[in-house]
């Protein structure tokens, strides 16, 4: 429906229609004057997407954000598509992508809105562990937390839902790489040089202050990065020359059940879980001979 000017001095009656746009419209001002929002509120980023994918997008999924959706003719950039961004469901999850949470239902191949900066809620969290504070884009639409990921978890749901619900701040930022605490279980040299692999477990503090390891996760691998250039000779990570030490007397692993700060993981894929580093300087044992 189109709304006209009427000219001083014609006759006017307006259509119910069209009056109740205008009550509308004067409701919601009056609502913006009475509701004002804050000085300093942080900015929503609202684009234009694309649903790449070959399935339809459900409102509040979280989706990748690929690129703008850019014609190239004659190798010139087609400008006026520079707002409208190409979507789709994260192909490799666990590659670092950009986030974006659509606002509305998009079938494959439409267009519709998303927010790429700002706060929103989402479809689903699906939750690793509670001491996560990121999220990442899941396989299905979900959400998935992480140490790692472009957006904040702000708010979740109550572990007893069986469906998990969220409100994110995306921030595009990725954390650092998380720090967790891990014991290690076991340790294998590295051929002959003074260098280990570990198997650690991975560990959290309760409210009495000990060291519990999480049931729900398996052991992880893990490196201490003091060894990174140790060998069979010469001065090691710990400053010790191994060719100066006395008969009897051998550089050590960290001992079992040593409770150590992880950060990772690092080179994990969606079918490798990757590894994780500590710093700890090796110590020297050994017995005296007579």
């Amino acid at each position: 429906m189109t709304i006209r000017d009427v000219l001083p001095g014609q006759p006017f009656r307006p259509k119910a229609s069209t009056w109740n746009q205008f009550a509308e419209a004067a409701r919601a001002h009056q609502a913006r004057r009475s509701n004002p929002v804050p000085q300093g509120a942080g900015a929503q980023w609202m684009l234009q997407v694309r649903n790449i994918g070959e399935t339809g997008l459900d409102r509040f999924d979280a989706v990748e954000l690929v690129g703008p959706s850019i014609a190239d003719r004659d190798n010139a950039i087609d400008f006026d598509r520079l707002s409208l961004f190409d979507v789709q469901i994260p192909a490799d999850p666990l590659a670092p992508a950009q986030l974006a949470i659509v606002q509305e239902t998009i079938a494959p191949g439409k267009v519709g809105r998303a927010i790429a900066f700002g706060v929103s809620p989402c479809r689903e969290l699906v939750v690793e562990s509670e001491q996560h504070t990121r999220a990442r884009a899941g396989a299905s639409g979900e959400l998935v937390s992480s140490d790692d990921g472009p957006a904040s978890i702000l708010w979740k749901s109550d572990a007893s839902q069986a469906t998990r619900r969220a409100v994110v701040a995306i921030t595009q930022a990725r954390a650092p790489a998380a720090t967790r605490f891990g014991r290690i279980i076991a340790s294998e040299r590295d051929l002959d040089s003074w260098r280990w692999f570990y198997d650690v477990e991975l560990v959290e503090l309760d409210d009495q202050g000990i060291f519990q390891a999480d049931p729900d996760l398996d052991p992880v691998d893990a490196l201490n990065i003091i060894e990174a250039g140790n060998s069979s000779t010469g001065t090691q990570g710990n400053g010790v020359d191994a060719d100066q030490l006395p008969q009897g007397f051998e550089i050590v692993p960290i001992g079992v059940g040593a409770v150590v700060e992880l950060t990772g993981p690092y080179g994990a894929t969606e079918t490798e879980p990757g590894f994780y580093l500590f710093s700890v300087a090796n110590l020297v044992d050994g017995v005296c001979q007579a």
